[in-house]
Formats: structure tokens, C-alpha cells, sequence
């Protein structure tokens, strides 16, 4: 019989629990057993206490909580952007926090408590150029996002010019469709020309990458050039029209005096070609002699002379004058030189036209596309009975929500899938076969390569898919024991252990003869698997049939050891301090025993709740 009392800072701890009283006293002869159990421990701090039992310190050491990524601890999402998750595995109830300094990810939550699952969304990237973004969590595990860059359209435009000043609007167009027009003279998609060497520059962004391409167009000045009626290479000031190279009848000079009358100006004697005048001389740019007779009207000396103003009632002539035959005649008037003379030409300056129609004199009353309705009012000229973001056919058989925009009926070309079809399901992280048994979960990755996750569950190099005992690292087949369990044979007998009913005697069993080596004993046999005989002659001290057995009272002569005496405490080797180390989640318990042969405490440490015992030896 042996009293005992518990003391310490682990009666005081929060998280530890003694299950039985502090003091008492143990009867009998054997082992009293003492019970303890630990809480989790939500800290990431390791926390210990200690007991005194007679003297005897026992020391508990719990470890702190931790939390990790769980494998894959990386993932790839495309340039365009993606939705993804990662797992977190926390060893107890254990507070974690990210921390990441990525502002084109974002996160659906940066803290918790025990395992959970993180949603997690990146910006499409606008840059060509890859990124990555590292995730830490409390303890220092990271989880790594890449994102490569992002590829910019192939951007072409046409070529224009060389252009005039004073020509019409050109309608500007580039590749691919949808881009903006910009530079000199821009309203749109159309260029209106000016003087000079203009660059435009065509832009276009797609997936958030922009391309541009650049055109250039020379563009000349419009000058002035002059009617030369008389042909004598001196233009008529008054009769005049803008152009890049010169018409035909036309000269750069403007200096004619009389512009009908070749090498004459007012003044210059000159022949009229009528017999019957005299000192025929140019006045007012008409050469003209005096009559002898009658004026123009058959006045003698009249007013109605050769030169002078007339009605030739012609409504299509002007400055209407008496010839030198003293003809009344005017000149005819057709500004724009359409055979229609001004005073019936409904538009005088347009050659095109002799009324305003629907556009207005200067502008055709073309219709390109033949829909009824006239270019000038038409909202698309080149597409019939069509206007911007009218629903179209581009002809495309590869493009799709075809729609009018600024004019052009084009689609969305669809993109190849990663099998080459144009918009095909075979997208990047669609599943996929990558032809080797050892990996899961194939899919196209951001290249339409198809890989998939290496499984090798166990660790031990061969891949799950050829492996017999895919979660036991040491075996890929069963064997005789079993996946988990070695084919071990310790007595060497051609039986593994787990089969053997005495692993540790070769070809025995339970009541097999034997011999245990002893001379002094008879009738050896095999009990509990273990060879023994029974002893021939003396007790332990001697005496024939004596008393002294084994396993009853002695005295081993020692004056240090007593029956109420706290055993020595060892483990491997003699050490005065038992110390247990229980990890951080569940609730622990572990068991100490001492025992005869073996003074000291045998601890246990078990992976789920572990009740820890302690032993004393009672004599």
C-alpha cells in the first residue's frame, strides 16, 4: 500500500485535465494507473506544464497549431482571366491569415479558422508581359498564381493617295475591324484630305492587349487655273477652277485682257473682218470698225454701233453687243460646261447636274448600293437598306454576331480550340486525355497542351494507376500480408508474421514441445508463444519446493528502495525526468507504466485523443 499526492502548474492549466483525484492511496501489489487528457491547442505557441507526484516531475509539451496549403500549392490561369480555388489544411482549429500584394487578384476571404476552401478571380492582363502573384499564409506556406501576358492583334490598313486638297471624303478601312481611326483630318472612319504628308494611325484592342498600325498619305495642293479661250497661253482672270494638274483649256497665267481675242487688248487696232467699217479697233474686247453708213439699227451715225450694247433676246447669252456686222449676239453662258446654259441649269457651277435633285447641286444623286435611297441620305451608301448596329451576313462562315458598325457588316471570328476547331469545346482547362495512366485530371492548360497531375499517392515512385498498394510507400503489391502490413518473418521459418502463429519461434505454435534451453527444467513447452519448462528442484533460495518463487515478496539488500517510494523514472536509458510531447489537434492521452523488471515510465503517444497514464508499482 502507497499514498500519493499530485501537485504542479498542469492542475492550474486551462487546457489540461487530471481524470482522478489529486491524492490517494494505492493498495495491492502491481501497477496504478494515473489518467490525463489534453484540449487542442488553437495557438500557433507551444504550451507545457508540469506535475510533481512524490517528488517525481512528470513535464507535458503541447505543440502550437499550424496551417499549410494543400498540394497543388500553384495554379495557372490565362491572360484573358480566370476563377480558381486552393485548399487550407490546419492541424487543430487554427486562426491563419493571407497576405498577397496583388491587385489583379482577388481573394474570397484572407482569414479563418481551421480547414477551408479559397475562391480566387484574376484580371484578364493587359500587359505582354507574364506575371505572378505569391500568397502567404500565418506560418510562411505560399500558394503561386502565374498569368502570362497577353498577345496584342496583327493590325493592318490600306493604302491611299496620292490625294488633292479639294477632293471628296475617302472612307478609311483596317484589319481587324472594330479599331478607331486617328491623326489629321479624322472624323471617324473618314479622311477629309488637307494640303501636306498625313500619317494615320489605326488602333485596335482586343482581350485587353491594343495593336496600331500606321498609313501615310500624301495629299497636294489644289491651284488656281484659267480659261485660255483665245489659246494664246494667257488665262482668263474671270473664268477659273481649282485642281492638282492642269485641265485641258486651261493655263496658269491670268493676265488676258480680252480673253476671246488672241494677243489683244483694248485699244490694239485690229481687223474685223467687215469690209464696210473703218478704223476697226478692240473696245471692250470686241474688234470693231466705224460703219461707214447706217448704225446697226439703220440709223445714219446712229448709237447702234458695232460694240455697243444689244438684246440678241437669247436668255442663255450675256453682254450682249453689235458685231462688226452689226449682228446682235451675246456670249453664252455655261459656267460648269454641261451644255446647259446657266440661266436654265438648275445647278450652274455643277456639270453633273442642271437641277438639285435630292443631294443639292455639287453632290451626284448616286445610289451605290441600289436601295432607292440616295448616298448623300443614305446612313450606309455601300449596304442596302442597311444602318450601323442593323443584324447582317458578313459572308463569314467563321464568325459570329455578325453587325453593322461604322458601315462595314463584319463578325467576331471564333477562335480555334485547342483541337484546331474554330470554337470548339476543346478550350483551356476543359478535361482532356493526356495518354498516361499515372496522371488525373487532364485538361488543356494555357497553351492547349493537355497535362495532367502526377499521382503517386504513397510517395514511393511508382504511380498509383500501376501500383498494388497505391497508399503503402513501401510495397506496389499486396503480398501475402496485405497492402500496409510488411511480409516481414522474424524467425525466418518461410511464414511471415502476419500468418505465423509464433512470429518469434521458428516452426512452433502454442503447445508444440520445445526446449528452452534450460537444463533445470522438464516438460518444456510453448505457452503464450513463448518456450518454457518447469523448474526441476530449489526455490530462489535454495530450498527444494521452498516458497521463494518467482514473483513473490524479497529483499534486494538496496536500503533505497521502499514499497511507498515513487520508482525511478526511465525511458531508454535512466533519466529522473519523464517528459510526453502530445501534438497540437485533438485531445491527448498518453499512458506511463513501471514494472518490475524495468523500473521506470513507458509513455505512449497516440495520433487521436491520447489519454495519458501514469503507473506506480505497488509491492
Amino acid at each position: 500500500m502507497c499514498d500519493y499526492t499530485i501537485t504542479g502548474s498542469c492542475l492550474s492549466a486551462g487546457w489540461f485535465t487530471l481524470d482522478g483525484p489529486t491524492s490517494g492511496t494505492a493498495n495491492g501489489v502491481g501497477h496504478f494507473f494515473i489518467n490525463y487528457s489534453l484540449d487542442d491547442n488553437t495557438s500557433t505557441t507551444p504550451q507545457s506544464c508540469t506535475l510533481n507526484i512524490n517528488g517525481a516531475i512528470f513535464t507535458v509539451t503541447q505543440d502550437g497549431c499550424t496551417s499549410e496549403f494543400d498540394a497543388p500549392t500553384s495554379a495557372n490561369v490565362p491572360a484573358s482571366g480566370g476563377n480558381g480555388d486552393f485548399d487550407i489544411d490546419s492541424y487543430a482549429p487554427c486562426a491563419w491569415s493571407l497576405s498577397y500584394n496583388c491587385p489583379w487578384v482577388s481573394l474570397g476571404s484572407t482569414s479563418g479558422s481551421g480547414d477551408a476552401t479559397i475562391n480566387f478571380t484574376a484580371l484578364p492582363n493587359q500587359d505582354q508581359t507574364q506575371r505572378t502573384c505569391i500568397i502567404t499564409i500565418t506560418g510562411g506556406d505560399t500558394f503561386t498564381i502565374t498569368q502570362p501576358g497577353c498577345t496584342p492583334p496583327t493590325v493592318a490598313t490600306g493604302s491611299y493617295g496620292p490625294l488633292c486638297s479639294n477632293g471628296n471624303l475617302i472612307t478609311l478601312a483596317g484589319s481587324p475591324t472594330g479599331g478607331t481611326w486617328s491623326g489629321t483630318g479624322v472624323n471617324g472612319n473618314q479622311f477629309d484630305p488637307g494640303a501636306g504628308t498625313q500619317t494615320l494611325t489605326y488602333t485596335v484592342t482586343q482581350n485587353g492587349c491594343t495593336g496600331s498600325a500606321q498609313t501615310t498619305i500624301v495629299v497636294n495642293s489644289a491651284t488656281s487655273w484659267y480659261e485660255d479661250l483665245d489659246g494664246d497661253g494667257d488665262g482668263d482672270p474671270n473664268s477659273s477652277i481649282e485642281a492638282c494638274t492642269q485641265p485641258p483649256g486651261y493655263v496658269g497665267s491670268n493676265t488676258d485682257p480680252c480673253p476671246a481675242l488672241a494677243n489683244l487688248e483694248n485699244g490694239d487696232l485690229c481687223d474685223d473682218g467687215n469690209p464696210n467699217t473703218v478704223n476697226d479697233v478692240v473696245t471692250n474686247c470686241i474688234g470693231a470698225g466705224t460703219l461707214l453708213d447706217d448704225d446697226c439699227e439703220g440709223v445714219p451715225g446712229g448709237s447702234a454701233q458695232p460694240g455697243t450694247a444689244c438684246d440678241d433676246s437669247d436668255v442663255c447669252t450675256i453682254n450682249d453687243v453689235y458685231d462688226a456686222n452689226c449682228v446682235c449676239a451675246g456670249t453664252y453662258q455655261d459656267t460648269d460646261g454641261d451644255g446647259t446654259c446657266d440661266a436654265q441649269d438648275g445647278c450652274p457651277n455643277d456639270p453633273n447636274k442642271i437641277a438639285p435633285g435630292v443631294c443639292g447641286c455639287g453632290v451626284a444623286d448616286t445610289d451605290t448600293d441600289g436601295d432607292g435611297l440616295a448616298d448623300c441620305v443614305d446612313p450606309c451608301p455601300a449596304l442596302a437598306n442597311l444602318e450601323n448596329g442593323d443584324l447582317c451576313d458578313d459572308g463569314n462562315p467563321n464568325t459570329v454576331n455578325d453587325v453593322v458598325t461604322n458601315c462595314i457588316c463584319a463578325g467576331t471570328l471564333l477562335d480555334d480550340d485547342c483541337e484546331g476547331v474554330p470554337g470548339g469545346p476543346a478550350q483551356p482547362g476543359t478535361a482532356c486525355d493526356d495518354s498516361d495512366v499515372c496522371t488525373i485530371n487532364d485538361v488543356y492548360d494555357a497553351n492547349c497542351v493537355c497535362v495532367g497531375t502526377y499521382q503517386d499517392t504513397d510517395g514511393d515512385g511508382t504511380c498509383d494507376a500501376q501500383d498494388g498498394c497505391p497508399n503503402d510507400p513501401n510495397k506496389i503489391a499486396p503480398g501475402v500480408c496485405g497492402c500496409g502490413v510488411a511480409d516481414t518473418d522474424t524467425d525466418g521459418d518461410g511464414l511471415a508474421d502476419c500468418v505465423d502463429p509464433c512470429p518469434a519461434l521458428a516452426n512452433l505454435e502454442n503447445g508444440d514441445l520445445c526446449d528452452d534451453g534450460n537444463p533445470n527444467t522438464v516438460n518444456d513447452v510453448v505457452t503464450n508463444c513463448i518456450c518454457a519448462g518447469t523448474l526441476l528442484d530449489d526455490d530462489c533460495e535454495g530450498v527444494p519446493g521452498g516458497p521463494a518463487q518467482p514473483g513473490t515478496a524479497c529483499d534486494d539488500s538496496d536500503v533505497c528502495t521502499t514499497m511507498c517510494t515513487m520508482p525511478t523514472v526511465y525511458a531508454l536509458a535512466p533519466t529522473r525526468i519523464p517528459t510526453v510531447t502530445a501534438p497540437a489537434m485533438h485531445r491527448t492521452v498518453a499512458r506511463m507504466t513501471r514494472t518490475r523488471s524495468h523500473p521506470g515510465f513507458v509513455v505512449a503517444v497516440l495520433p487521436i485523443r491520447i489519454q495519458t497514464v501514469m503507473v506506480l508499482p505497488i509491492a
